[in-house]
């Protein structure tokens, strides 16, 4: 509720401000276009980089691959990120390696899918905005409670309420959390660990077929 409350404070924010000040809402709203077609155009570049090798490791075609890339980009779901406070996030991923994860996920279609570290909720909402996709899977996150991520604001507050029903978050320490949760949900298809602390790297795990496919490391 304090998340919602927070997202209506900021739009009579706004609203007030078009009254007195337009121009300034003018120069923001051109801004926010700019960064939004960047955004765009990063995940393209990553698209024409890493689709063939994408395809190469998960042993799919790269039309498959290149597909899934063009139905993200076919979305507003880059403007939506960019209107919910994208520009000033501290994500702890890039835009282009959130849509790697989207790709990856379409792959393999998980039903159960575990991360730790949310933050922002970049990579969560990349990973809900698959499993929506594929109409199946929830995902399970750990993070710390953060008070730095942006005041106001609550962990994930990225994340479109229409994909927050396959979510479920978890408060703590995932050295503590982690392996209970494990052994509450027993096969794990895909897991994503991303941490701020560590930001030069992001693990993603995959299993398909019952046994380990291999790990993803971004560097």
């Amino acid at each position: 509720m304090s998340n919602l409350i927070s997202i209506e404070n900021n739009f009579l924010n706004k609203m007030l401000l078009m009254i007195r000040k337009p121009s300034l809402v003018l120069e923001h709203i051109l801004t926010s276009h700019d960064f939004e077609r960047s955004r765009i155009t990063r995940i393209k570049v990553a698209k024409g980089r890493f689709s063939e090798s994408l395809a190469a490791f998960l042993d799919v075609n790269v039309n498959e691959i290149r597909g899934y890339f063009d139905s993200l980009l076919d979305t507003d779901f880059i403007r939506i990120l960019v209107l919910r406070g994208l520009k000033d996030a501290k994500a702890t991923i890039l835009i282009s390696e959130g849509a790697l994860l989207y790709v990856v996920c379409r792959v393999v279609k998980p039903e159960v899918v575990v991360e730790t570290g949310v933050g922002a909720g970049l990579s969560t909402a990349f990973i809900l905005k698959c499993l929506t996709d594929i109409g199946k899977g929830h995902l399970i996150s750990i993070d710390l409670p953060d008070q730095n991520i942006l005041e106001g604001r609550e962990i994930g507050y990225l994340i479109p309420p229409e994909l927050r029903r396959r979510w479920k978050l978890h408060k703590g320490d995932s050295k503590v959390l982690l392996p209970q949760l494990l052994a509450e949900v027993g096969m794990v298809d895909m897991s994503f660990h991303a941490h701020a602390q560590a930001m030069s790297i992001r693990c993603l795990s995959i299993t398909m077929s019952g046994g380990t496919l291999g790990e993803v490391v971004y560097l």
